[in-house]
């Protein structure tokens, strides 16, 4: 008896841990802004996407420019609501792959999203005005499906 209830301690905080926050992995191939980025533009697949420009702002330094960081957070953020929304990117020849997510998993999804979405907006100057009313609209989507879940 004891055994089991000390197990349930031990694994208890971590899966909370693991479902009130995005989990990050950088990628092990590549090593830069650049690189990583590149390579976010050359997958279809959003978690991968999602992956590579996670390792691109992990490397991002101030010479690479705010503007592509801040492009950078719009693109990983509307990857992460496609995503959380069930969207893989995957595509076969008939159809497309659509999963379904828990709901701890959207939420903290549509978080990590409105708070890349937050960030980027902050640099106004670094987007042009397209990219900015993006920004601004995937923001109140964001917002509006996490509120409705």
């Amino acid at each position: 008896m004891s055994k089991k209830f000390i197990l349930i301690l031990i694994v208890t905080p971590w899966i909370y841990c693991t479902a009130a926050e995005r989990k990050i992995t950088i990628p092990t191939n590549c090593n830069s802004f650049k690189t990583c980025y590149d390579k976010s533009q050359t997958t279809d697949i959003y978690r991968n996407k999602i992956r590579y420009l996670d390792g691109a702002l992990h490397f991002w330094r101030s010479t690479d420019g705010e503007g592509l960081m801040a492009k950078a957070l719009v693109e990983r953020a509307s990857y992460i609501v496609k995503e959380a929304g069930g969207e893989t990117g995957y595509k076969g020849s008939d159809m497309n792959l659509k999963v379904t997510h828990k709901k701890e998993y959207k939420e903290t999804s549509y978080s990590a999203a409105i708070t890349d979405l937050t960030e980027a907006i902050k640099y106004k100057s670094s987007l042009n005005k397209d990219e900015m009313d993006a920004a601004k609209d995937l923001l109140k989507q964001t917002t509006k499906l996490l509120e409705e879940l």
